[in-house]
């Protein structure tokens, strides 16, 4: 199987499936945080593709388009709970990203990550709300609030959440710059509105989305609150994991949108998961 890509870097650059597969293997030896060393189980997933496709050590390789390199990057770098989780939480965007480059249209890929973020990430966000207003005693608010979550699966707009989000709270926006309250679930519930509310908004994937990285560790510290009834380490590092393997699982939905040649490699050497 071959695809062939118009680049930036070259004319033309031919994507086979002996290539994704090559990238595939790198990739399953392990990812580390930042550039790394070009040797195998210690490099980048961008890194990683480079090393596959016998470029020279860099964060960009010349099939992907650069902008998207720069999210796979922060994505990569992110604290995931161990470099384990952070290999399978980036195995299959490695090949979905593949043949991005001078094809993907930019426009598209926001508007689509767009949407897809509402369908994946708010979700997420909102039922640790839900749970925490339940923790608080509030089950009506509880109910209202994974009854978006539930929406927001189902193809609600992200504008449409947007402003059903923002009617859960009387003033979502007050706690925009406050990490999540170990102890205080109420101003914890208001936070992770917000994440949620940010998610639902976002018109750039360069700035909003990305946030995702950030907003992870405030969200597990909520998530460990939510679901026991004191600071939990495992709970802690499944919810930062989650909420990064979600954003992971939005881009590649957002790419399938926009017909990157890169998904029908992925879906040929990892078909498990639509």
């Amino acid at each position: 199987m071959k695809t062939e890509v118009t680049s930036k870097y070259k004319m033309k650059t031919e994507v086979t499936l002996e290539q994704a597969r090559r990238v595939l293997e790198v990739i399953d030896c392990g990812l580390v945080s930042g550039l790394g060393n070009p040797e195998l189980g210690e490099m980048c997933v961008e890194a990683a593709v480079c090393f596959a496709f016998g470029e020279p050590h860099s964060a960009y390789p010349k099939c992907v388009h650069e902008n998207l390199a720069d999210l796979k990057v922060e994505l990569n770098d992110a604290r995931w709970s161990n470099n384990e989780a952070r290999t399978a939480g980036m195995r299959r965007l490695a090949i979905a990203q593949l043949g991005t480059a001078g094809t993907l249209d930019p426009k598209a890929f926001r508007a689509a990550l767009r949407i897809e973020g509402t369908r994946r990430l708010t979700p997420l966000c909102l039922r640790v709300a839900a749970a925490i207003a339940r923790l608080n005693g509030d089950e009506k608010q509880a109910e209202k609030t994974e009854k978006i979550a539930t929406q927001c699966e189902a193809g609600l707009s992200p504008d449409e959440a947007q402003a059903a989000i923002y009617g859960l709270h009387a003033n979502p926006n007050a706690y925009a710059n406050a990490y999540a309250d170990t102890t205080g679930f109420a101003n914890a519930y208001a936070n992770v509105v917000t994440y949620a509310t940010t998610y639902a908004n976002a018109v750039t994937y360069g700035y909003a989305y990305t946030n995702a990285v950030t907003n992870a560790y405030a969200y597990a510290n909520a998530y460990a609150n939510a679901y026991t009834n004191a600071p939990n380490p495992d709970n802690y590092a499944k919810g930062k994991d989650d909420l990064l393997r979600a954003l992971a699982d939005a881009i590649v939905a957002a790419l399938r949108i926009c017909n990157s040649p890169g998904i029908a490699l992925m879906d040929k050497l990892i078909p498990s998961k639509t």
